[in-house]
């Protein structure tokens, strides 16, 4: 019922525009854009299976945060934010066609010390119960720049727009996938592991936004971004790998320029 809920908010802003037509300055071929901006991300609980030597074991339900940390600008030289940056491209057409380009850093952080269910084996002993995720056992985190690398198609709709085109509002609605790329470190059964970046699996997301455009140049965007993260081999230690699905949401807030070409 949450995935429900959570499809019907971001396409709720594109049915209730699908019948508004977007209108723009004539001429050129196009339109381009670049943002940069902010997200702060929702994580719905998942199963991690991870597989490494002497070791094969199953966390259930396990919860995680973003380490968003934007205010502490002492972290930023190891820890980066969750930034966002986008590239996109209108074709010359009132309709209001396009696609972007962009990369979101996402820091997944397991809750440190959470109680947790876990079914395998650990030195070829049977384990099936509950326990704790502290340094000892487990820890794990994608962070310091991971993210997802993804090409939306998008579809733009006017709400408002006045007659010279300084002041535009627009609903525009994103749909694509793309890579997970992942920094991850971890703690297995003690022993530590801080990879450098990796493809770790592939993602899907949609998208529900609202824009604003001042003088046919400057913009600021703000929305909704749901995201479905397939984790195929993300490194831990023990010459291991983590797999699991992941569910999330996304506030961003981003500004940029764009210019007609």
């Amino acid at each position: 019922m949450k995935r429900i809920l959570i499809l019907s908010i971001l396409f709720l802003p594109l049915a209730s525009f699908s019948q508004l037509t977007a209108i723009s300055a004539s001429g050129g071929i196009g339109k381009l854009w670049m943002q940069f901006g902010y997200n702060r991300a929702y994580f719905f609980p998942s199963d991690i299976t991870f597989k490494g030597d002497s070791y094969d074991f199953t966390v259930s339900k396990a919860k995680a945060n973003d380490d968003w940390q934007f205010a502490n600008t002492d972290r930023w030289d190891k820890e980066i934010p969750q930034f966002t940056y986008r590239l996109g491209y209108f074709f010359n057409s009132e309709e209001m066609y396009g696609f972007e380009v962009g990369y979101t850093w996402v820091n997944y952080v397991l809750l440190v010390n959470a109680k947790v269910k876990v079914k395998g084996t650990i030195n070829d002993s049977l384990i099936d119960g509950d326990a704790y995720l502290t340094p000892d056992f487990l820890q794990y985190a994608h962070v310091n720049g991971s993210g997802y690398a993804e090409l939306k198609f998008v579809k733009g709709f006017l709400i408002y727009g006045n007659r010279n085109y300084k002041h535009m509002f627009f609903a525009l609605g994103k749909i694509g996938g793309g890579l997970a790329i992942t920094k991850t470190t971890s703690n297995v059964l003690v022993s530590h592991l801080a990879n450098d970046y990796n493809m770790s699996g592939f993602t899907g997301t949609v998208e529900s936004m609202v824009k604003y455009t001042y003088n046919s140049h400057w913009n600021i965007e703000t929305g909704l971004k749901g995201d479905f993260v397939d984790y195929t081999n993300a490194p831990v230690a023990r010459e291991g790998t983590a797999t699991h699905y992941v569910f999330s949401l996304h506030w961003i807030l981003a500004v940029g320029f764009e210019v007609r070409l």
